[in-house]
């Protein structure tokens, strides 16, 4: 029983030492799907120095990455290929308001959220600085009251491309500053 117990210590100890120098060297491929690093765009092209991309800040940035392909790896092929459509548009007075007597994680409840964009080409911006730290600027309006200061961005391979067209997924965005 001893020397059972001694092998698959043994065993176990040459799998874990096995393991450690695969992660130290890599894996010698491309990264796991969705686990690219981002493209520092925002030190490189952040001129006044606050941390995020104005509009011409964003504008040299896309020209950047049109001018350099190489810098991003292709898009996997979507895995559904059929096209959804547009639902129908919806506007912050379509949509019930629960106010603050509904906790916001209520289980029963389903609010929506808005976000609206600066400039009309805010899809193409979006899938522009996808895999990069760059965030649109946008309005948050939830329950009739608007959040400024919130960025968007997409993150994640799913998010972006599981519904076959970048353009009909949906942006996360980070905490604001006012909300």
């Amino acid at each position: 029983m001893t020397t059972i117990r001694q092998a698959a210590t043994l065993a176990v100890t040459v799998l874990l030492a096995a393991g450690a120098a695969v992660a130290q060297q890599g894996r010698g491929g491309p990264p796991v799907q969705g686990a690219e690093e981002d493209i520092p765009l925002v030190s490189r092209f952040d001129r006044n120095r606050d941390k995020q991309l104005d509009r011409e800040e964003r504008m040299a940035a896309r020209e950047f990455l049109v001018a350099n392909p190489e810098r991003r790896r292709p898009l996997p092929r979507p895995r559904i290929t059929r096209t959804g459509t547009p639902g129908v548009p919806l506007a912050p007075k379509d949509v019930k308001h629960y106010g603050e007597k509904v906790s916001l994680y209520d289980p029963e409840t389903l609010r929506t959220l808005f976000l609206e964009f600066e400039h009309p080409d805010w899809e193409q911006e979006l899938a522009a600085f996808y895999h990069t730290a760059v965030e649109l600027p946008a309005t948050l309006v939830a329950e009739g009251k608007r959040y400024g200061d919130v960025g968007a961005s997409f993150r994640g391979n799913n998010s972006f491309t599981g519904a076959g067209r970048p353009e009909t997924s949906w942006p996360r965005s980070s905490a604001c500053a006012k909300c």
